[in-house]
């Protein structure tokens, strides 16, 4: 029939509505395809000029496989989540996001054979179940039971399969907020340590030292490969060490200082890990002086 009702057409076991049967599948269809579910859409497919869309039914559901039969792979160039500021409301700030992020355990994971492989998969497809086998080992991820002890937003349960699942980008926006919530605790460190250095410096520059001893700058600083500390000790002089402290006041390295007059020592950057350091020049039981040298990558 033709107008506002259909046409139905087969030719060699193929059928086509509104069109011509294809032959090369059992259905082609010319137009939009509804499957009714009660008064509810199973699927629907809408051809634009440019796109085919699945749309959800009037209630916004819409579920593509289940959590007991996921799908293996999914393809796309954008993926992207409904989150207009006029869609959201009792919007909060996330809080005690790193404390959250710590606690999460991320890990290492084979999918159990049984979760894979199935009746409908013949036993002789040797090439496919050694395929399936090796794409189930070392995957990447959380157990969900674990992680909704600690973030519940993104854990997901099926009561009819007793099967929990993660919602992964729900973590993102907490990734975000602990990200930031580091960084402010490394700025307040720096700073903390900037005040301390300054404050050793300001100390150091009223001990009283030999009239004849001396210890110089860092030569250059910062570095990355070799860097030269001169230095000068009189004759008298009858014991003097080199010292390298970490920033909590922590001994590096010692170094015995055998040469007089003006001298110099040399620093390996592979010595030392990257970073900020003290160095001190004591003789005799004397602090002859001290200064500071960064090391970078």
């Amino acid at each position: 029939m033709v107008g506002s009702t259909w046409i139905l057409s087969s030719y060699n076991q193929r059928i086509g509505i509104l069109t011509t049967p294809s032959s090369t599948y059992p259905l082609t269809v010319n137009g939009n395809v509804y499957f009714q579910n009660n008064s509810y859409a199973g699927i629907k497919i809408n051809q634009g000029y440019y796109t085919r869309v699945i749309v959800p039914t009037v209630d916004l559901k819409c579920q593509v496989g289940t959590i007991d039969l996921a799908f293996d792979q999914m393809w796309a160039t954008g993926f992207y989540i409904k989150s207009d500021k006029r869609t959201k409301e009792n919007i909060k700030n996330i809080t005690g996001a790193l404390e959250k992020i710590s606690q999460i355990q991320g890990i290492s994971y084979d999918i159990k054979p049984e979760y894979v492989f199935n009746d409908s998969i013949s036993k002789y497809d040797t090439k496919y179940r050694e395929k399936l086998d090796k794409e189930r080992k070392n995957k990447l991820g959380f157990v969900a039971q674990d992680l909704n002890i600690i973030i519940p937003e993104a854990v997901i349960y099926d009561d009819s399969t007793d099967i929990y699942g993660v919602n992964y980008i729900a973590i993102i926006p907490i990734l975000v907020e602990a990200l930031k919530e580091q960084q402010a605790e490394i700025e307040i460190l720096k700073s903390d340590n900037i005040k301390k250095l300054k404050s050793t410096e300001e100390s150091e520059e009223a001990l009283v030292t030999s009239e004849e001893a001396w210890l110089g700058a860092c030569k250059p600083n910062p570095f990355n490969e070799e860097a030269t500390i001169s230095y000068n000790l009189p004759s008298t002089i009858n014991k003097a060490n080199f010292y390298i402290y970490d920033l909590q006041g922590k001994q590096i390295k010692n170094i015995e200082i055998t040469d007089r007059y003006e001298s110099f020592v040399k620093i390996q950057s592979n010595e030392l890990s990257p970073g900020m350091y003290k160095f001190a020049l004591i003789a005799d039981g004397s602090i002859i002086g001290t200064d500071t040298m960064i090391i970078t990558n």
